[in-house]
């Protein structure tokens, strides 16, 4: 019997819905990516997830805005959702090559990092995401492209730095309360802080073998939450 029908054969009749979950969120993570070697594989895999829960960062944000002030807030709700629009492509460049993908990512939320600093200012903590940045982009562009994360740690530098200092106050800084200032900078710790750990997360147990052994970290994730 071949290895097709011996894995349909220990594939579950009646799956239960966390396994149905962590074969979507597999699919998801795994798109765009064959074609590659193996190493190539687990970096464009990691890249879809930095992209996507980039996406999911940059909806929150959006969502903020526009239950505060749709009207005042607009075109910070617009940088946003075009964000997460770009973001979510991220497994669409990789057919082009193994590096368009995490430099669209990179360049995306460098750009929009700035523009969301001059418009709320510093306090609002925008520019923490770009410390967060410099260790995304280990992950996604990986030690084989250690040119390319050098440019993007000087990028996330002066963009952390001037961004710091040429906006102590935002452009709509002024028709808001300093609680909502507040608020964004808690969002934006906590934000870049569950990204990291959700990659990070990730990156430990694909690159470590899970994967080969267990299938996937969210079929693992998954039979464990049936035991």
């Amino acid at each position: 019997m071949n290895a097709a029908f011996q894995e349909e054969d220990q594939a579950p009749v009646n799956p239960t819905l966390w396994q149905r979950i962590s074969r979507i969120l597999d699919w998801a993570v795994r798109y765009g990516v064959s074609g590659y070697d193996r190493e190539t594989r687990r970096r464009l895999s990691i890249c879809n997830i930095a992209g996507y829960l980039s996406a999911l960062s940059s909806i929150s944000f959006a969502l903020n805005f526009m239950t505060y002030d749709l009207v005042e807030m607009r075109w910070l709700v617009m940088g946003n959702l075009l964000s997460a629009i770009i973001t979510t492509t991220a497994p669409f460049w990789h057919r082009f090559n193994a590096l368009l993908s995490p430099i669209v990512l990179a360049t995306t939320v460098a750009i929009t990092l700035f523009f969301f600093v001059s418009e709320l200012g510093r306090d609002s903590g925008i520019q923490l995401n770009y410390i967060g940045s410099v260790a995304i982009a280990f992950a996604i562009f990986g030690i084989g492209h250690m040119r390319y994360v050098a440019a993007v740690t000087i990028i996330c530098i002066l963009g952390h730095l001037s961004s710091y200092f040429l906006f102590e106050s935002g452009r709509v800084q002024h028709l808001v309360e300093p609680e909502f200032i507040t608020q964004l900078y808690a969002q934006s710790a906590i934000s870049i802080m569950l990204v990291l750990a959700a990659i990070v997360w990730y990156a430990f147990f694909y690159c470590a073998g899970c994967r080969r052994a267990l299938g996937s970290p969210f079929a693992q994730y998954a039979s464990r939450k049936n035991r």
